[in-house]
């Protein structure tokens, strides 16, 4: 017979089968396997969710710059999948939901208020919203950047520049709070500076208290030396300048008289003194004494003994209620009421009398009560020329001390006045 021949496959099933049957056969499909190569398509997938939701959102923020209830729209069909995803953690599902609400509500919210284009006029209303709202996100970046721009200019100490930016604000925002906020920061710092500023003055003033306190504890070592601007303080004071009709009327008062006067008209007796001592005087026609115009005629009388004029004035005039002034280079005969009408007002510099002793013997403290005493002094001395003519013995004179001029106000009549200016002599 002829010889048959099979085909290769054929021919070698049998080997390949004995083999098997001697190694044991294939080996089995273990269950860990399949699960790990499930994983990785179910993270594929999940990568493949993510990103599509990802394109989802940014196509969404695009959408809502002109419709946002349309972006509203394109999240909400989306969430589904979300949620009937079988391959994202429960994680990533939480977080996934949470952008897409958070997202839905803000552009339903926008989308109330711009409405959905429709018409014209509803197309331009939402222009003019969407404007509106491009426009407030303009303000708060704006305000964001300014925050930052404020946090480095504290930083540098340029406090300045920060209240600049606070008026920059409101003029381009209104008065806002964020403006408010500037203004505050910079009106603190101003108080801030001011208040630095005294505590180096009180510092600088502490240290030169502290620096004559030692000098004036110093005892004094030969001649006192007086302050350097000795000379110039004295030439402060007022020079007495009259005129020459002041200069016969001050002469005629200091004129010592002898006279003898018993029961005369007072008017003829001031004639008499007027033609004797050059004094020219007048007599005021509109004297009141106890209610009634006074009557010149009433009779008077003197005794005299090389007394002054103005002395023998004085005493005659107080007899009857009267006295007299100094005015316009005339002796006017009046009433003490009148008279306290008339007074003058002149600043007296005394500066250099009292620094006299002021400053080389004592501390600090006790330089000033000597100076309080000093000036309580020289008003009492003052005081005690005519006492009955000031405020303290019933009359109209007034004197008071200036600390801040070193100088006493007087408030007294024209006489007064010379006397203490030394052209009279009491």
């Amino acid at each position: 017979m002829p010889e048959t021949r099979r085909p290769f496959p054929a021919a070698i099933w049998p080997t390949l089968s004995a083999a098997v049957l001697l190694l044991g056969g294939p080996a089995p499909v273990r269950a860990d396997d399949i699960l790990e190569q499930q994983k990785r398509i179910d993270a594929v997938k999940a990568q493949e969710l993510n990103a599509q939701a990802r394109e989802v959102l940014v196509q969404a923020y695009n959408t809502a710059k002109k419709d946002p209830a349309k972006a509203a729209d394109l999240l909400r069909l989306f969430r589904p999948r979300i949620e009937e995803s079988k391959f994202l953690t429960e994680e990533r599902r939480r977080d996934l939901f949470e952008a897409f609400d958070v997202r839905i509500r803000d552009y339903e919210a926008r989308g109330r208020q711009v409405g959905r284009p429709g018409s014209d006029e509803t197309r331009a209303a939402a222009q003019d919203r969407q404007q509106q709202l491009n426009s407030e996100e303009q303000k708060k970046a704006d305000l964001a950047r300014m925050q930052l721009q404020r946090s480095e200019l504290l930083k540098q100490g340029r406090f300045e520049d920060v209240a600049r930016m606070g008026d920059d604000i409101r003029s381009k925002y209104g008065n806002i709070p964020a403006a408010e906020a500037f203004s505050r920061i910079s009106a603190a710092q101003s108080r801030y500076n001011e208040m630095r500023g005294l505590r180096g003055e009180r510092d600088r003033r502490y240290t030169s208290l502290m620096r004559d306190i030692v000098r004036s504890s110093m005892p004094v070592v030969g001649d006192v030396e007086f302050p350097a601007n000795w000379k110039e303080l004295t030439r402060r004071r007022k020079k007495l300048d009259l005129t020459e009709t002041e200069q016969k009327l001050i002469r005629a008062l200091n004129t010592p008289i002898t006279t003898s006067i018993k029961d005369k008209p007072l008017r003829g007796v001031l004639e008499y003194l007027e033609k004797t001592t050059g004094l020219p005087i007048q007599l005021d026609p509109a004297a009141v004494v106890d209610g009634n115009p006074f009557n010149y005629e009433t009779h008077v009388g003197i005794e005299a003994r090389g007394q002054t004029t103005r002395t023998v004035l004085k005493k005659l005039l107080a007899d009857v209620g009267l006295t007299y002034v100094i005015r316009n280079e005339t002796l006017r005969v009046t009433t003490p009421e009148r008279a306290s009408q008339d007074l003058v007002l002149r600043t007296y510099y005394i500066g250099d009398l009292l620094q006299s002793a002021n400053g080389f013997q004592f501390g600090p403290v006790s330089n000033q009560l000597q100076l309080v005493q000093n000036v309580a002094s020289m008003i009492a001395f003052i005081q005690s020329v005519e006492p009955t003519s000031w405020r303290e013995g019933g009359g109209p004179g007034s004197i008071a001390f200036n600390p801040g001029s070193m100088s006493l106000v007087v408030k007294q009549t024209a006489e007064m006045q010379w006397v203490l200016m030394g052209a009279l002599r009491p």
